[in-house]
């Protein structure tokens, strides 16, 4: 999840990069070489590891995350795997640390701010203290942060749909029984809102629905005809 702040822009940037420079030192006052022998066999590390992961736990969760190649077909027929995404991060440097200063709720999330809504991320990849004890929901909480951090519809703030897609990427790397995606039509305005609601994600119903370059379905145009068809009856 994206952390989008609205209120004194120019002092959350200095905060966040002040805050993520005191926290990466001190990471680096306590780094040392990770030892990753106790992996299984099959999962294959390779030579060039990210630098901005110390804690043994996310590097782990990293190579688990660089040894998915199952293709994920996105909203316009690209494909993209849980490799594509390990390698974006080792390619750009980025941090991913602990979240023990609580940002965000001391949830997983990314700070971005967006001045004149041109956006750009600022400091780590913030990861939930709840996902230390399950490998595979932290695999998969990765995956959906390092999404968000391409900015898969270029420099906008975050959106419904991008959250939808962050949260697909999420489901097929770590299959996660609480989400459900069933027929729900993410370019329908209306099955987008079903969804939110079916997750209990009411937190992103605060945010714009589409980002610019994605047409929704224009439902007075759209035949006639029952528009939940499909739906879950009980989320209707």
């Amino acid at each position: 999840m994206k952390k989008i702040t609205a209120i004194s822009l120019a002092f959350v940037a200095v905060f966040s990069i002040v805050n993520s420079q005191r926290f990466l030192a001190g990471q680096a006052e306590a780094s040392r070489p990770v030892d990753l022998s106790a992996l299984p066999p099959e999962l294959v590390v390779p030579a060039q590891l990210p630098a901005g992961i110390d804690d043994p736990i996310l590097l782990e969760a990293w190579v688990r995350l660089y040894a998915h190649q199952e293709p994920i077909t996105l909203w316009d027929g690209r494909q993209i795997t849980g490799r594509d995404l390990a390698q974006y991060l080792a390619d750009q440097g980025l941090p991913v640390v602990w979240n023990v200063t609580h940002v965000c709720g001391g949830g997983s999330c990314s700070q971005q701010y967006c001045p004149e809504q041109v956006c750009a991320y600022h400091g780590p990849i913030f990861i939930s203290l709840e996902r230390r004890a399950d490998m595979p929901a932290l695999v998969g909480v990765l995956a959906h942060e390092i999404f968000h951090r391409r900015l898969p519809f270029g420099p906008v703030p975050d959106t419904q749909f991008e959250e939808y897609w962050a949260m697909v990427v999420l489901d097929q790397i770590a299959p996660a029984p609480w989400l459900q995606f069933g027929a729900f039509d993410p370019f329908n305005p209306g099955q987008l809102v079903l969804w939110i609601t079916a997750n209990r994600l009411e937190l992103y119903a605060a945010l714009q629905a589409y980002p610019p370059g994605i047409t929704p379905v224009d439902l007075t145009a759209a035949s006639a005809g029952d528009p939940f068809d499909a739906i879950p009856a009980d989320v209707r």
